[in-house]
């Protein structure tokens, strides 16, 4: 069995949020991005779960802010920020499209 969550130097792999690893709760909004930022001091957090990618980042103290990347675009870091990776998951979502992101 593979352990809720990971932490390896500044970064933390979790399947599902950072708030509460064990109840596999879902990041499909800014209000979701910030407590998962809060559940962690990690500078960079990486979780899927939602089949849905996408990039959080915040300044200390700050709500954090959608990113959008572009198409073959690299996605700034900044070491004033932390991020939140939703690297998106296969298997089998609720929107029955077997898909991967």
């Amino acid at each position: 069995r593979l352990p809720l969550s990971l932490r390896s130097e500044d970064r933390l792999y979790v399947h599902a949020s950072a708030e509460r690893p064990e109840k596999w709760l879902y990041i499909r909004d800014m209000d979701a991005a910030e407590r998962c930022l809060s559940a962690s001091d990690a500078r960079f957090i990486f979780c899927g779960h939602t089949h849905i990618p996408a990039i959080y980042y915040a300044l200390p103290g700050s709500r954090p802010i959608h990113f959008s990347p572009l198409d073959n675009v690299a996605a700034p870091l900044s070491a004033l920020r932390r991020h939140l990776i939703v690297v998106g998951a296969v298997g089998q979502p609720r929107d029955r499209n077997p898909a991967a992101c």
